[in-house]
């Protein structure tokens, strides 16, 4: 990695902080949760700043500093008392925050919920701006205490996905989890062969189409698929995906764009590489199945040795995967790398599963999610089908027709 490279790109994360009366008696938890966050994050080599911002029924917002300046935690600056004041505390840190322009803006909001004593800002105008931020590649996660703040982070349009609900005894090892995956080794790279994506090369300009991503997003104005145009601007996630890959990758089609198509994806062994066409949903070729959506994003059910569950199904996921508890007796393969946008780069161990989806039977590699991919995956869903498992079919998505088939 050059130098230039390495200071093209910056972090922030916000977080906010409920030290309102009711979060008094989880405090030394709360405080070690953070000091790790802040460890970790000065092992990246992502220049990272951290700015804190402590509520009850007023708003502290502290000076931002390096993470390598930011002090830790202690029961001196982290006292519980008052009310909660988080209407005001979420919107104040998003007005008040001007991101650089190659800057990656995280906030993190870790609460109890029960808001009660905002003056400034109401909920409407909350959601508004966070659903503002997102639309500009601002990332928002909800870390609340327990399940009674579900309706907090769905009041406050936050993504289901990016929403974590546990009990506050298992607080700090999720925080835990999170920040080693999000941070370490950041900034490797990772060399993936063209063959192993899915690809469109339009002009000499390379392009992912992924249906596990529910945006799309280009490194200048527009980005054109099947001919036609659409104006999407940058994202940080094309900065990060840049990091990893040995190829050049100029933008990526999410579902916002492919599901007003119908489309192919088989893999051409001579070419090496997929070919994503339009199909004529009315064929009704191949074994159907069905699909809905979270986060915009398939879901299928499946069955892995025999146990029924829900999966995405992730074109841009070169390796498929599971979650931990899913693994029983299944062969062991060995240990293969990966990455994910916002986590780095991380290893997973193989197993020999058999994956039964849309009446065929697939025996090949899963890989055992890390804890950090686990927090981001929703709950009900237990795992991600990739292009390993997809790549000795044709898989025919009619997003916009509704009929979806697998030959």
């Amino acid at each position: 990695m050059n130098e230039k490279t390495k200071q093209s790109q910056c972090a922030h994360a916000l977080l906010v902080l409920d030290c309102s009366g009711s979060m008094n008696s989880h405090r030394t938890q709360t405080i070690q949760s953070v000091n790790s966050f802040l460890q970790v994050q000065k092992q990246s080599d992502v220049e990272t700043k951290i700015t804190n911002v402590f509520f009850n029924d007023t708003v502290d917002k502290h000076e931002s500093k390096r993470v390598q300046n930011m002090p830790e935690l202690s029961p001196d600056n982290y006292r519980c008392h008052g009310s909660t004041a988080l209407f005001d505390a979420i919107g104040q840190t998003i007005s008040s925050h001007q991101p650089e322009s190659d800057e990656l803006t995280m906030v993190v909001i870790m609460t109890d919920g029960m808001e009660n004593a905002s003056r400034e800002y109401s909920l409407t105008v909350v959601r508004g701006l966070i659903e503002e931020k997102t639309k500009q590649g601002w990332l928002f996660t909800f870390l609340g205490a327990d399940l009674s703040s579900s309706r907090d982070a769905d009041d406050l349009g936050i993504k289901k996905e990016n929403q974590k609900f546990f009990k506050k005894t298992d607080m700090k090892k999720i925080v835990d989890d999170v920040s080693h995956s999000f941070n370490t080794s950041k900034l490797t790279p990772r060399f993936l062969t063209a063959d192993e994506l899915c690809l469109l090369d339009e002009n000499n300009r390379k392009i992912i189409v992924d249906t596990g991503s529910p945006i799309s997003f280009s490194d200048v104005s527009s980005i054109r698929f099947l001919n036609d145009w659409y104006n999407r601007s940058n994202h940080p996630l094309l900065a990060m995906i840049q990091k990893y890959l040995s190829t050049q990758i100029s933008g990526l089609i999410g579902m916002d764009i492919l599901s007003q198509y119908d489309l192919s994806f088989i893999y051409d062994r001579a070419l090496g590489r997929w070919i994503v066409n339009p199909w004529q949903a009315n064929l009704l070729e191949g074994e159907p199945f069905s699909v809905e959506y979270y986060g915009g994003v398939p879901v299928v059910e499946a069955l892995v040795d025999g146990k029924r569950g829900k999966f995405f199904l992730d074109t841009g996921a070169t390796i498929s995967f599971i979650r931990k508890g899913w693994i029983n007796d299944q062969p062991y393969i060995g240990e293969a790398e990966d990455f994910f946008p916002t986590l780095g780069i991380f290893s997973t161990d193989l197993y020999r599963c058999q994956l039964k989806f849309a009446n065929r039977v697939f025996s090949d590699s899963m890989g055992v999610m890390p804890g950090g991919l686990e927090v981001l995956i929703p709950d009900g869903i237990e795992g991600i089908i990739g292009l390993n498992v997809l790549k000795d079919t044709k898989i025919n998505f009619g997003f916009k027709s509704n009929v979806f088939s697998l030959n």
